[in-house]
């Protein structure tokens, strides 16, 4: 199974992506593909460094290679990159992330959890510049390839920007998305998440989507989450 986790930033997907791994995790070995990309400097390859794993936790952008560049210098506030620049990226991005760890993890009958995927650059990137559209973005060819293997369900993680905002504001060390991490942002993004284009649009891929109020405790949150599983 794949299960993407969506929303704007600072909405609470790392709870959700906690909750779901400890659920679906219990007496399964899980690996952590942040921490692994973090330790090592690389994207793992299932077949070489995860084989045994039967829960696979994944972000995106990634922590090594090109998801380093973006993260250290394609999204950083200041940098003078185009939008088309931007969404190809991460669309590459995706690419390796699915050729060298989730595709192969599917396959060998895993379940992956992804903070994160193509479904944020339908949103984010358009919202960039008239320029891009969302059709554009499903042309670029690591999202058509990841689009061939659509996740089984989307959760989108719903919270007001201004609270957003807030809690973004006083995260320890949170310097990547800069560039997304404005107010007036975040509106149009959040707006987009609940249009009825996009749930049509995952409904075409057979992907089911699931609304999760991340404006409560955390608790509530994991509550609510796991009532899908």
């Amino acid at each position: 199974m794949l299960i993407h986790i969506g929303g704007i930033d600072g909405s609470g997907k790392s709870t959700v992506l906690r909750a779901v791994v400890g659920v679906l995790g219990q007496n399964k070995e899980i690996f952590d593909a942040v921490a692994w990309s973090k330790e090592f400097g690389k994207v793992p390859s299932f077949l070489e460094d995860c084989p045994k794993a039967r829960i696979i936790s994944v972000a995106e952008p990634t922590h090594a290679g090109m998801g380093a560049v973006i993260r250290q210098e394609i999204v950083r506030n200041g940098a003078n990159y185009s939008p088309h620049v931007v969404a190809q990226s991460f669309a590459l991005d995706r690419l390796i992330l699915y050729k060298r760890l989730i595709l192969p993890a599917l396959e060998a009958g895993a379940t992956v959890i992804s903070d994160r995927s193509v479904e944020t650059s339908i949103v984010y990137q358009p919202l960039q510049t008239s320029e891009i559209t969302v059709e554009d973005i499903l042309k670029l060819e690591g999202n058509r390839f990841v689009l061939k293997y659509a996740p089984n369900i989307l959760l989108v993680v719903s919270c007001p920007p201004a609270v957003a905002m807030e809690r973004l504001s006083v995260r320890q060390g949170k310097n990547d998305n800069a560039i997304f991490e404005k107010l007036d942002f975040l509106e149009k993004a959040h707006e987009a998440y609940h249009a009825p284009w996009f749930a049509d649009l995952w409904k075409n891929y057979g992907t089911k989507v699931f609304y999760i109020n991340g404006d409560q405790a955390p608790e509530a949150v994991v509550t609510e989450t796991l009532s899908y599983f």
